[in-house]
């Protein structure tokens, strides 16, 4: 590899992240993506140095410099490049943090010569990209954030007394610790709804984060801009079968310690970009066992727990699974926890992020695409025919499906007025998501199973509605007088005002499984 390369990034891209003036910490949706663009930069340097560039450089000077075969573009911020920019042939090395988890990202890049290498984050999701796009797949390479191992490490046995006594946790009490930001897409309300539907003695739920109003929720094209009241309201005020204790936001030594003192963390995450997961894996550096889903970058994490992760399934509304083998797998973690010593648990994580690894494959990355040939860029009509071409011929089945029924109406039901997306982008962000989860499809309706609400639900029979009181929310599906009939059929009312469907005829199996393919309903088995 030439020794002399010449990297160019954007001013902003290269900036450091803003420090508060009193040295707090705060908790937002770039704080991972800090330490991950923070590591890529760092490791680049570590061979060659980066110059910055204005966005606002003329066209000209741009084009004649990105034609030089030792010139390469760093994108490091999601695909934040400016159009004029887009138009110009060059090399780019993109670190793509969660942006092949969206529709508009793949459908881009599907097959278009923009010589680019993309790097993410796991092996898992180079794989899946390599099984649902085959051919049009563009160029990738694996790089693993690293973790700080200087702060996050197994304790002793006097720190981890120390911990739990300054978190007031006794001896005899259960400590289930969640760290991260509270959005609904990181399953912190299934964690404590499951313990309102099957109570722990002696447990105590710490949560540890802050609220982020301002942050959109992609599938249901809502925001969160309400959900501290609904969190508190549906989830704090009223007694849940668990004791619940809420933390701010911590630095990383307040976050070890609250790891220090926890016998079991939960992740139970269906985020829309889940591309890795710090916090389960900084979790895991101190020796802590972890539940968390099996969707995208914790995939990694759910294959290595003796218990396994919580299968996931895509929906039309974001994706699900079955809260009652979310509660089980914490039962079994933690009878099972003791199965690997505080040093194996550390030791997992850091062989899947072994810096010199990575470091490995960013050299492999640079190598082949300072091989590829330079090509111009297609404009954006001649781009959007090759890329339907590439797709009817390549992509797998369940991408092409979604295209060729984008233009069915929007199912009744599917969204809170007032919220949403036309229903051919929400169809295809539930193909690209279900790439990443364990069933790429909604499980089957079968005579006599069980199913419940992923969120509260209750019937509202005067409307002939069921309604479903998650976030945002509340929606509701409304049915004619037949329908209901055969709905309320298979209801069956449980303790604190939970209902659950247990359909045996065709047509009760017809209007679950609508149901659950709204994403309404979960399965208590699979």
């Amino acid at each position: 590899m030439p020794g002399k390369l010449r990297f160019i990034a954007l001013k902003e891209d290269l900036m450091p992240p803003i420090q508060l003036p009193d040295g707090g910490f705060t908790l937002d949706a770039s704080t991972s993506v800090v330490k991950q663009k923070t590591h890529f930069l760092e490791c680049v340097r570590s061979f060659w140095t980066i110059t910055p560039m204005d966005e606002k450089s003329g066209h000209r000077g741009l084009a004649s410099l990105f034609k030089n075969p030792d010139v390469i573009f760093l994108e490091v911020h999601g695909g934040q490049t400016p159009p004029l920019w887009e138009t110009i042939p060059k090399r780019t090395l993109r670190h793509s943090l969660g942006s092949f988890m969206y529709p508009q990202f793949v459908y881009k890049e599907l097959g278009l010569p923009y010589n680019t290498v993309n790097l993410v984050l796991t092996d898992f999701q180079l794989k899946r990209l390599e099984k649902y796009l085959k051919q049009l797949i563009p160029p990738m390479a694996v790089f693993a954030p690293r973790l700080d191992e200087k702060t996050f490490y197994p304790p002793d046995k006097k720190e981890r007394l120390k911990a739990r006594k300054k978190l007031g946790v006794s001896d005899k009490e259960i400590h289930i610790v969640y760290a991260g930001r509270y959005i609904v897409t990181k399953g912190i309300c299934q964690l404590l709804h499951i313990f309102n539907l099957w109570p722990m003695k002696n447990a105590k739920v710490t949560l540890v984060g802050g609220f982020t109003p301002d942050f959109p929720l992609q599938q249901a094209g809502a925001s969160h801009v309400t959900f501290k009241n609904y969190f508190e309201r549906h989830f704090i005020r009223n007694k849940q079968g668990v004791e619940i204790k809420l933390m701010e936001p911590q630095g990383p030594e307040g976050l070890r310690e609250a790891l220090w003192s926890a016998d079991l963390f939960v992740y139970p995450s269906v985020h829309e970009d889940e591309n890795f997961g710090m916090a389960p894996r900084e979790a895991l550096l101190c020796g802590v066992p972890v539940v968390v889903a099996d969707f995208c970058g914790l995939h990694p994490l759910a294959s290595q727990m003796p218990w396994g992760g919580i299968a996931t399934y895509s929906t039309c509304h974001g994706s699900r699974y079955s809260l009652k083998q979310f509660r089980d797998l914490i039962t079994q973690a933690i009878g099972r926890g003791k199965e690997y010593s505080h040093f194996e648990y550390s030791a997992l994580v850091k062989k899947e992020c072994d810096p010199r690894l990575s470091r490995a494959n960013l050299q492999e990355a640079i190598k082949s695409l300072l091989k590829a040939p330079l090509k111009t860029p297609h404009d954006m009509q001649s781009a959007g025919k090759q890329v339907m071409r590439n797709l009817f011929r390549y992509a797998d089945e369940r991408i092409v499906r979604a295209f060729i029924n984008k233009n069915n109406d929007l199912p009744d039901g599917m969204f809170v007025d007032g919220t949403g997306l036309p229903f051919s982008q929400n169809e295809f962000f539930r193909v690209i998501q279900g790439m990443y989860t364990t069933m790429p499809e909604r499980p089957p309706v079968e005579a006599g199973s069980i199913w419940r609400g992923f969120f509260k639900l209750a019937l509202w029979d005067s409307e002939k509605s069921l309604v479903e009181f998650g976030f945002p929310g509340p929606r509701m599906r409304c049915y004619n007088n037949r329908e209901w009939r055969t709905l309320v059929s298979c209801v069956r009312a449980e303790s604190k005002g939970e209902i659950i469907f247990s359909p045996r005829k065709t047509a009760e199996k017809k209007l679950i499984q609508e149901l659950v393919d709204l994403g309404y309903i979960v399965p208590d088995s699979y």
